[in-house]
């Protein structure tokens, strides 16, 4: 029975540093992707919100302006 209980503890002190090693690991791990999520949403947001808002800026001006421009010379003309 000895050898037995012997046998036992050696597998519970290796036990220990693995477990610890495991949960460290998972720890980082999920530090990693909490700090990395946010800051790739966050460049995601900084590369394509200054994008789309140009691409709508250069699409929507010209038709703003032509738009303005007409009305404004409907309105010249009838005035």
């Amino acid at each position: 029975m000895a050898t037995g209980n012997v046998f036992k503890e050696r597998m519970a002190i290796a036990f220990v540093p693995v477990m610890s090693v495991v949960s460290l690991v998972s720890l980082m791990s999920i530090m990693l992707i909490a700090l990395i999520v946010p800051v790739t949403l966050i460049a995601l947001v900084v590369s394509v919100v200054p994008v789309t808002l140009i691409a709508l800026v250069v699409s929507v001006v010209p038709i703003v302006l032509f738009v303005f421009l007409v009305f404004m010379g409907k309105i010249f003309k009838v005035a």
